[in-house]
């Protein structure tokens, strides 16, 4: 496997508590699915690997170049982007949400790639982002993050909260998209990620406890 992101024996203190004692995993083309029970350091591993927060000990590589210790605004500019669950803005159009922070020009250039894989957002692009159901808010987080030209997608349960069918429909999307880029999924709906994931990593209590294919676990 082509590593494109690795974390060797990272460790994040926040206040006086540590976090993460030790987490390991590699990400290559594809998905990587991170697991593991609420409260095991998932989320706190991506919001790491964005710079939020800094590690005290380890290491942090993107492509071969180190990200430990850098300012977040610096790791999005490698191509690093983070989707929290449902992360739009309620009060702007889906357009408005699809082309913030972009000029007219780069948002045009993209519009046909991103329609392609998410077509469903032509329909629903005057619509207000917080009218929308959960499930068209998510494919909008989704298509925000592309509309940047990730090299790396990180994903923050993307299903959680919606209905089964709804579930299905995010995982085609995901299965398209990682035809395209490289993704790193934290997930709680295992039968989702086992559909999605080639390599898997299980975290409890802050440390890298299981790690392979589905196979190996």
């Amino acid at each position: 496997m082509d590593t494109i992101l690795m974390l060797e024996e990272v460790e994040v203190d926040i206040g006086r508590l540590n976090i993460l004692k030790g987490v390991s995993l590699a990400v290559g083309n594809g998905v990587t699915a991170l697991l593991g029970r609420n409260s095991a350091g998932k989320t706190v591993t991506l919001n790491t690997i964005m710079g939020y927060w800094p590690a005290r000990r380890g290491r942090i590589e993107f492509l071969g170049r180190s990200l430990t210790g850098l300012p977040t605004h610096r790791i999005a500019r490698q191509g690093i982007v983070y989707v929290p669950p449902r992360s739009v803005f309620h009060t702007l159009s889906v357009e408005a949400n699809l082309s913030l922070g972009l000029g007219r020009p780069a948002y045009r250039a993209r519009q046909d790639y991103v329609f392609s894989l998410l077509p469903e957002l032509q329909g629903i692009l005057q619509s207000p982002a917080g009218h929308l159901s959960g499930g068209q808010q998510q494919i909008v987080a989704m298509a925000r993050a592309l509309f940047h030209g990730p090299r790396l997608l990180l994903l923050d349960e993307p299903s959680r909260g919606l209905a089964p069918v709804v579930i299905k429909r995010i995982g085609e999307a995901i299965r398209q998209m990682a035809g395209e880029m490289p993704i790193l999924l934290v997930e709680q709906n295992f039968a989702l990620a086992r559909e999605l994931a080639g390599d898997f990593y299980i975290l409890d209590d802050g440390r890298t406890v299981h790690s392979g294919t589905m196979a190996d676990l």
